[in-house]
């Protein structure tokens, strides 16, 4: 508060003025407050105190809570009187309290006190007691008023809340109710208060004794207060829209987005908009009471729930709102926090002089602000910093950078200039911002203040100036004082224009002299000259009075002067007339210059007459000035002409471009003109008064500065005045002027051409190439010349024209002669007989040396890779590149040559370098990790491989580069990048989105890829266990803290899928002891402890006890040179990846630069190991020195091995690629499908199936497909078309690939099908109005052909789309209504069936349900659990007793076959029920009512609503229960229940017990055996010849018998039947393929492993000599199968239901039909040589069909022997594969047999052949043909 005035002084004046204050008048005033009240006082109360001398002090006193007293001392200096009164602390007065005061003893009942201070009193003591105020009585009461205000007694249950406040927030809460009769009275102190009352579904107000008040004042006398409720009849609904993270944080709403919500009921449908505008919040009034649906348009992908009066619910909001009732939704959309990328922005000043950029000097300093993205701040760029600033850790998002100065800047953007710098912040990156000031030349400035009086003389001492000196961009405060002699110099002022201002006060005139000339105000213009500005004071002296006068004969009543007085901070008009007398007296005036003026008349002073203006100086004198009327007559007109008078004395116009200046003075008439073009020289005056006047010409463009005077009198006749210019005459110089640096010779020739001259010149060594014209008119000239001149120059002027004006000045013309002599040099690159233009980042150096000569030039992409040399001199030159790593070759005029060398003698000459395809390409590429959706960086290393015609990166993102590398200076071309781990891996690029690996083109742009691993968090795994004797295997496994136990055996077939699991590491234990070893995922060690990352697949292999393991293998890997016999070390940053695979060993070795690219593998056990580069890379191998081959496998056997990798061969094979893409055409638009799309790519017996889905946009990109034809293959029904490369549209998928790229995009053409909606309603009673549905029912749409049924939920809103719909008559029906259901037909009369015709259009069905709207309606329905937990309905015999009660209702039911165990109860009373079982035999009893969880009772509370209630009874336990399924298993392989109708008989035999029961739709197709003793029990189908019947005991696999033993647990047997006609049948089998071309078993120890793949269908299989290496498969559905062998050595191909050996085994299973597929291994060295032997009759196409032909094949060394039969079957061609090398012999004994072509070869007699390779040999056996095949008849037989 405030502080006494000593106190004031004290603090903020100096001691010797508080000297002066009088002491004795000092009053100190004591308050002391106590408050009264018995309840608890307040914190504070504040005292008002008004002095007498008009000062108000306000004091907070603070009070003691538990003394409820509190006091305040407060010291007034003057001691004067005051008034004294309790306030607010705003200094209003409180009211509605009782005061008591004590003034010194005296006691005041007013609610303020005056204290009268005495001068003997200095210490005055006021004491304040505070009582509440009298109380008041307060009548209360409630009206309630209808819609129409009519008032009405309550009789409901509602209670009115009113509360009643003051001034100090004290509360009065009032209830009216009923048990009050809705009235009140409470006692309450006098005062101001406020009424507060808001009742929900109603409009009140209040009256205070009848009148309507804004607040309530209650006195002395008795308050009625009566308050007023009127009903609203319209509900209220508040809509909100919040977005929030899963944790609740809310996140902000985008300006920028709108959201669109619909509220729909039966009779209301309006969408409204959420925006920012309206604070994404909108109050929708005056809704009828109904039930409303509430959703959001467009969630965007984003999860969203409804807020519902803090409930929430999903999908939508669904609310019913009653009358004057207010809601509250929140739409709430869930999201993550966005992902915050961190930008690096680097900001410096530079200064730009001679285009460079410098760095400011060090005492500058440059205030910068960086703004945006919720940032904004200022930083100072000077020399502590180095005038550079780094910001980092900026979010993404758009800054700017602005240099706070008037300083004319630009900005450089990451090198781009820009006037403002705005930089778009991205992840991680830099980017530079430099703020570049051109540099300023300075000049030089002196300012000096002086007076100026009488005399020019410096100022006063104590005189000051003020002056600011600006320009554009800068501004200096300057005082000019004595300290500086009134003077100040700068010497470094930037170029420009300045303006200096003397901010001074008003007693001097100012005026500037600026370099000497006297100015009113001082502009400048610095440059390199000295600018001097003297600021001139003159002191503001009073001056005499000045007395202006009209003559004695100038006054008339009619006349008036009007006359101005000015000077340069002066001016005023004044006016002579008669009220005036025709005289002023002007006096206040200042010593000064002072000019007079005036229109209608002319000053008399000092006895002269002045027509014009009158400058008087005004001193201490006074003057007077006369004036008199102007008596002068107009005059006649003055004519001034410009003329040019030649050397013969005649005068002529001047030439058009000249311009002649002219002054005229007189008579107060003071003009200047130009005589030109466009006056055509001649000016007229015609305004001018009689009188003498001066002309002043200048003369041509004004070049006579003092100019040449005339002086005429101009009367009333017309003045002509010529003006006479002398014409000059020039001389014009001609001269050659060669354009370069080269010698002129020959000779020129050249016309000389005017209006009336044609002059021929010769220019030439005899006259220097120069000549001089004389005697030329001023007239235009034009100089024709020969195509040895390529320019002219004109008084130094260049121009490509030889036209020019002589205007008689001299002139020198320059003809430019033209050097024919230029060199064109370019540059192009080379790689496979293609020309390309170089690369960007290419550049060549080029030196051209001559006689005399030595020039070098660079050719890059600046200038595009071409320069041109003009004006080269006659000589020898010679042209060469100084980078010659990369040169070919030269070219000069189109000839190849190893020189460049050329002769110019005035010729051209065409130089290109030819170099090989450049470097320069780049390649970024950034790694990130994806995991659940969301990126972010890498926390592990990423390996890569990039592969190119041979070439190979390895590349590895990991933290150290922070996931990023960047290759440089690569070949341009297409480029492969894949991965090595087994990752998965995603290639984002701008061309799209690439799994595993991506294929592109690097040109010259950079290349930036995204390299994404998504993170799996679970994996698969499965364990399989190599049996050798049906052992089991018992295996501990250790994952994340916790052991599983699990068995390996036959029953599991050695193999467990333990399905997906979390990512940790993993451990395997053998329990048994078994020595084994393990096999993870094709790598072999001894203890199973892995990371689980990835599907992984492990091997438990139990070891041999062999010895003897001694093999050793070397490898090497080597760089193959240019010739084949010489090799090379790999390059330093080369390794490569080099797998051994052989019978249950797999290990992969590395080989770089550490261990010198060599690994020796020891403890090799003997057999057949497959060595393979696994890296990529295309490489040959060597083995012990023999021939280079594309694969290897060696035979290992105790011995050592050595093995050459050898890469930098050329073995790039050419692959095709292929684009698939659907597009879907709708109203002839392209748009994407709304469903997923499957098609198979078929290739020979290669079939590909393809997903087209929204995630992958229905785009899929095939690389390194094999050249051939390609078929695509849609697999849903729907018309399309397809379009080939773009152009090709077909109705076909045929593509054929030739190493090339094609592009197939598939266009679904849309049928015109119709569609149905179904919408579900609810009507209660005879209620019109419908509401929407709240239970879910099922809805069935049929037709011929047609039958489907859609369930109507909350999920769905109770609505269903059918699309899709043929024509014709549909029935829409009930499955499981509960009550009377009715349709109405799009929008038709009510019906109560739903029968529509669909054409083609889309449908509307109403499906209404008709409730009675007084009662409840219960199902009860009787389910059994099985033994495997589904709930089933009873066995046919079986009967259920329910007991109903509740609400004075008690019945009992009867649940059985007749009634399908459900019973349905109608006109239940509100009310609560519960629902018993009271037969439950022995069984369990469990509820479950409507959706609620299952518990031991049934309660359900009936409100004119519908419920459903499921009984469930379970087998109790410890009693055995032996339960038997039954299932059909149709053609696709599914198993579903038998059709109703279908009986089965299956017999249970134990050793004392054999039983039949029967499986049928009343005991829904299960039987469940409680009675049976314990035993071994053997169950068995009878009667079912036409099915094959398998068994499947709890849960196992399938057998062709089931056996049980019922001990203590319960036994579940599953029987499956399949038509016999649906089975199929997979023989596969395996053969090893001999040397000698025979088919053997393998050895009794090999094992082989095969895979069988389908759709849903993936398993393992083993081949060994238990079963004979042979399986027979008839458990699999039919469809299009794989067979795959794996983990093999041996080469495999495979026979596939024929003797052809096929690379893949790909098949289809049809019912009723057998597969035979051969699996066969080639033993190492297996020779396949073949041949095709087919038989010709000569001048025939084919052979008689009749005849047959026999040929005789040998080879004698090998032993061979085989005769081939040609006949009509095999149409007479036959092929022998498999054969042994070796030489062979073929025979044919035939009487016509001619000749044999063998290879294209004639051969007579027999065929001799030598088969060396698998070369496929022809062989064609030539018969003659048999002439009596020309005398058949044709013979014809009828019947």
């Amino acid at each position: 508060m405030r502080m006494k005035l000593k106190e004031v002084f004290a603090a903020f004046t100096h001691v010797s003025f508080l000297e002066t204050i009088d002491s004795s008048k000092e009053m100190e005033l004591h308050v002391e407050v106590e408050d009264m009240d018995e309840k608890s006082c307040l914190d504070h109360y504040f005292i008002k105190m008004e002095y007498e001398d008009g000062e108000i002090c306000i004091a907070q006193i603070l009070m003691d809570p538990q003394k409820k007293t509190g006091s305040i001392c407060v010291k007034h200096a003057s001691g004067c009187g005051c008034h004294i009164s309790e306030c607010d602390e705003y200094g209003n007065p409180v009211e509605g309290y009782k005061r008591k005061w004590i003034v010194n003893q005296k006691e005041i009942i007013e609610d303020s006190v005056d204290i009268k201070n005495e001068e003997s009193e200095k210490e005055v003591y006021v004491r304040l007691e505070h009582y509440n105020a009298e109380k008041t009585t307060l009548h209360i009461r409630k009206h309630r008023l209808s819609f129409e205000n009519e008032e009405y007694e309550d009789d409901c249950n509602d209670e009115y809340n009113v509360c009643i406040q003051d001034d100090t927030d004290q509360k009065w809460d009032i209830t009216l109710k009923k048990e009050n009769a809705f009235e009140e009275c409470i006692q309450i102190p006098r005062g101001k208060y406020y009424v507060e009352t808001q009742q929900q579904g109603y409009d009140s107000w209040f009256l205070v004794n009848g009148q309507e008040k804004d607040c309530l004042v209650l006195d002395d006398e008795d308050t009625r207060l009566d308050m007023f409720y009127r009903e609203r009849k319209d509900a209220e609904l508040q809509l909100s829209l919040t977005r929030k993270t899963p944790q609740g944080k809310c996140l902000e709403m985008d300006r920028e987005e709108v959201w669109y919500v619909r509220i729909v009921s039966l009779y209301y449908d309006e969408i409204i908009e959420l925006n920012c505008e309206n604070g994404f919040s909108q109050t929708l009034s005056h809704l009828c009471p109904d039930c409303y649906d509430i959703y959001l348009v467009d969630r965007d992908g984003l999860d969203t729930y409804y807020c519902v009066n803090g409930v929430i619910q999903e999908d939508r909001a669904c609310i019913c709102l009653e009358k004057a009732e207010h809601a509250c939704i929140e739409i709430v959309q869930e999201c993550e926090l966005p992902t915050v990328q961190c930008g690096i922005l680097r900001i410096e000043k530079a200064i730009q002089k001679d285009g460079e950029l410098w760095k400011p000097c060090d005492d500058e300093s440059f205030t910068i602000e960086v703004e945006g993205n919720d940032f904004c701040e200022q930083f100072v760029l000077d020399g502590e910093n180095d005038f550079c600033i780094v910001l980092h850790d900026l979010n993404e998002g758009c800054y700017r950078v602005k240099e706070l100065s008037n300083e004319d800047i630009c900005y450089l953007v990451d090198g781009e200039e820009t006037s403002c710098a705005q930089v778009q912040v991205e992840n991680e990156h830099c980017y530079l911002v430099q703020i570049i000031t051109a540099y300023k030349e300075k000049g030089k400035l002196r300012i000096e203040a002086y007076e100026e009086n009488e005399h020019v003389c410096k100022p006063c001492r104590e005189e000051i100036f003020h002056v600011i000196l600006s320009s554009c961009f800068h501004s200096y405060d300057i005082e000019l004082n004595e300290g500086n002699n009134w003077c100040v110099c700068f010497d470094d002022l930037p170029y420009g224009t300045y303006e200096l201002v003397e901010q001074g006060d008003s007693d001097s005139c100012i005026c500037y002299l600026v370099n000497g000339r006297r100015e009113k105000n001082a502009r400048i213009y610095i440059d390199d000259r000295m600018q001097e500005v003297c600021i001139m004071s003159t002191c503001k002296r009073q001056a005499g009075n000045l007395k202006i006068y009209a003559y004695e004969e100038c006054k008339k009543k009619e006349n008036s002067f009007e006359v101005s007085l000015c000077k340069e901070d002066f001016e005023e008009t004044y006016t002579l007339c008669e009220e005036n007398n025709w005289c002023i007296e002007v006096s206040g005036l200042y010593w000064g210059e002072y000019r007079l003026q005036s229109a209608q008349a002319i000053f008399l002073c000092n006895d002269k007459e002045y027509y014009e203006d009158l400058c008087i100086y005004m001193d201490e004198r006074d003057r007077e000035i006369g004036i008199r009327s102007d008596m002068r007559e107009q005059g006649g007109k003055l004519i001034l002409t410009q003329y040019v008078r030649n050397q013969d004395g005649n005068a002529h116009m001047p030439f058009c471009e000249n311009v002649y200046p002219v002054e005229l003075f007189g008579n107060g008439v003071h003009e200047k003109v130009y005589l030109c073009k466009q006056n055509d020289f001649c000016v007229c005056f015609t305004d001018l008064l009689q009188g003498c006047y001066q002309i002043r010409s200048y003369g041509k463009n004004g070049c006579d500065e003092e100019g040449e005077e005339k002086i005429i009198n101009l009367g009333c006749e017309d003045v002509n005045v010529d003006i006479m210019q002398e014409e000059e005459n020039g001389v014009v110089l001609l001269k050659i002027c060669p354009n370069g640096n080269w010698n002129l010779c020959g000779c020129f020739e050249v016309e000389l051409t005017s209006c009336d001259t044609h002059q021929h010149i010769v220019l030439d060594a005899s006259n220097s190439y120069c000549v001089c014209l004389h005697d030329l008119c001023m007239q235009e000239y034009e100089i024709c010349v020969d195509d040895g001149i390529e320019g002219f120059v004109v008084d130094g002027l260049k121009q490509d024209h030889g036209c020019f004006f002589f205007d008689g000045e001299d002139k020198e013309i320059c003809l430019l002669a033209r050097n024919e002599n230029m060199i064109e040099i370019s540059a192009y690159e080379e790689e496979d007989n293609c020309v390309y233009e170089p690369n960007q980042n290419s550049c060549y150096e080029v030196v051209i040396e001559g006689e005399g000569v030595c020039e070098s030039v660079v050719l890059d992409k600046y200038n595009h890779f071409c320069v041109q040399l003009y004006s080269m001199c006659d000589g020898y030159y010679e042209i060469y590149q100084k980078q010659e790593d990369t040169l070919l070759c030269y070219e000069v005029n189109g000839e190849v040559c190893e020189r460049a060398c050329v002769t110019l003698c005035q010729n051209c000459a065409d130089v290109v370098l030819r170099n090989a395809r450049g470097m320069g390409a780049k390649l970024c590429l950034h790694g990130l990790i994806e995991e659940n959706s969301i990126q972010k960086s890498i926390e592990k290393e990423i390996r890569l491989v990039l592969c190119r015609a041979g070439k190979r990166w390895s590349i590895s993102l990991n933290k150290e580069n922070q996931g990023c590398v960047c290759l440089e200076d690569l070949e341009c071309g297409s480029y492969t990048l894949t991965g090595i781990d087994e990752e998965e891996l995603r290639f984002e690029t701008a061309d799209g989105i690439f799994h595993d690996a991506v294929c592109i083109e690097i040109g010259r742009e950079e290349v930036d890829i995204q390299v994404i691993v998504t993170k799996k968090t679970e994996f698969p795994l499965t364990v399989q266990y190599h049996s050798k004797n049906k052992e089991s295997c018992q295996v501990r496994m250790q994952h994340r803290g916790k052991t599983h136990t699990f068995m390996l055996e036959e029953d599991n077939e050695w193999m467990k899928m333990l399905g997906l699991l979390k990512e940790g590491d993993i451990s395997l234990e053998v329990m048994e002891g078994i020595p084994v070893s393990y096999i993870v995922n094709g790598s072999k060690m001894q203890q199973a402890r892995f990371l689980l990352d990835k599907e992984t697949f492990v091997e438990i292999v139990p070891e041999d006890k062999e010895e003897g393991v001694k093999g050793e293998v070397y490898l090497q890997c080597v760089e193959a040179m240019d010739s084949c016999e010489s090799y090379r070390q790999p390059s330093v940053d080369d390794c490569y990846q080099v797998g051994i695979d052989g019978e249950n060993y797999h290990e992969i070795f590395e080989l770089n630069k550490e261990n010198g690219w060599k690994v020796k593998v020891t403890n090799l056990k003997d057999g057949n190991y497959e060595v393979k580069e696994i890296g990529g890379t295309m490489c040959t191998y060597m083995v012990d020195g023999k021939e280079e081959t594309r694969n290897v496998t060696i035979h290992v056997q105790n011995d050592t091995h050595h093995i050459k990798i050898v890469t930098g061969r050329n073995l790039e094979e050419h692959k095709s690629s292929l684009e698939i893409c659907m597009m879907e055409q709708q109203d002839g638009n392209m748009v994407y499908p709304k469903q997923v799309y499957h098609a198979v790519l078929h290739h020979g017996i290669q079939h590909k199936m393809i997903e087209l889905n929204p995630e992958n946009h229905f785009y899929v990109s095939l690389q390194h497909l094999e050249d051939g034809m390609y078929d695509l293959e849609l697999q849903e029904n729907g018309k399309a078309f397809y379009i080939l490369d773009g152009t090709n549209k077909k109705q076909d998928s045929h593509i054929e690939m030739k190493s090339d790229h094609h592009t197939l995009q598939i266009v679904l053409q849309k049928e015109n099908k119709g569609s149905i909606r179904i919408e579900k309603y609810v009507r209660k009673g005879n209620q019109k109005q419908l509401q929407p549905s709240n239970q879910d029912c099922k809805i069935r749409i049929s037709k011929p052909g047609y039958n489907e049924i859609f369930t109507l939920c909350k999920d769905n809103s109770y609505t269903c789309m059918v699309y899709g719909l043929e024509d014709g008559e549909y029935v829409i029906s009930s499955v499981d209504a509960l009550e009377p259901l009715s349709y109405i037909v799009n929008k038709g009369s009510e019906k109560t069936n739903g029968t529509l015709e669909v054409h083609g259009n889309h449908n509307l069905v109403e499906v209404i349900e008709n409730r009675d709207a007084s009662y409840g309606f219960l199902r009860v329905t009787k389910f059994m659990r099985n033994m495997q937990g589904q709930l089933v309905p009873p066995s046919d015999a079986e009967i259920f007793r329910i007991l109903v009660t509740g609400n004075n209702f008690s019945m009992q039911y009867e649940l059985n076959e007749d009634n399908d165990w459900q019973q349905d109860i109608t006109g239940l009373a509100p009310g609560r029920y519960e629902v018993k079982e009271i037969s439950a035999h022995n069984y369990q009893v469990s509820y479950v009512v409507d959706t609620s969880a299952e518990s031991t009772q049934a309660i359900i509370d009936v409100q004119e609503n519908v419920h459903t209630v499921q009984i469930i009874n379970s087998i109790q336990a410890p009693a055995t229960v032996l339960e038997i399924t039954k299932f059909i298993r149709q053609g696709n392989g599914n198993l579903m229940r038998p059709v109703s109708g279908d009986v089965f008989l299956v017999n249970i035999t134990g050793e004392s017990v054999k039983r039949q029961v029967e499986l049928n739709n009343g005991n829904s197709f299960t039987a469940r055996l409680r009675d049976l003793p314990s035993g071994v029990y053997q169950i068995e189908e009878v009667g079912k010849e036409d099915f094959v019947v398998t068994y499947r005991v709890n849960g196992g696999a399938e057998s062709s018998q089931a056996s049980v033993d019922l001990k203590e647990r319960n036994q579940v047997v599953e029987i499956i039947n399949e038509r016999a006609g649906n089975l199929n049948t997979m023989e596969i089998f395996k053969y090893m393929l001999e040397k000698n071309g025979n088919f053997i078993a393998p050895n009794q120890n090999e094992v082989f492993y095969f895979e069988l793949r389908g759709e849903g269908v993936f398993e393992r299989y083993e081949l060994n000599a238990n079963n004979n290496w042979h399986i027979t498969l008839t458990q699999y559905p039919s469809g299009t199968y794989q067979v795959k062998e794996i983990g093999s050595s041996y080469r495999v191909q495979y026979f596939v239901n024929s003797d052809v050996l096929q690379d893949q085994a790909v098949f289809e299973a049809q019912p009723g039909k057998t597969n035979i597929i051969g699996i066969i291994n080639y033993r190492n060295n297996v020779q396949n040589g073949s041949m095709r032997i087919s038989k010709k009759v000569e001048g025939q196409n084919q052979p008689d069909k009749m005849n047959s032909y026999i040929i005789e094949v040998r080879n004698e060394s090998a032993g061979y022997s085989h005769d081939v039969t040609l006949d009509d079957e095999n149409n007479f061609t036959s092929e022998l594969n498999n054969l042994p090398y070796g030489r062979y012999v073929l025979y044919e004994n035939s009487e016509d047999f001619m000749y044999w072509i063998m290879d294209g070869k004639i051969l007579n007699g027999r065929a001799v052949i030598d088969v060396q390779d698998e070369k496929m040999h022809e062989i064609i056996a030539v018969n003659k043909a048999d002439i009596s095949e020309k005398k058949h008849e044709d013979i014809h037989i009828v019947f």
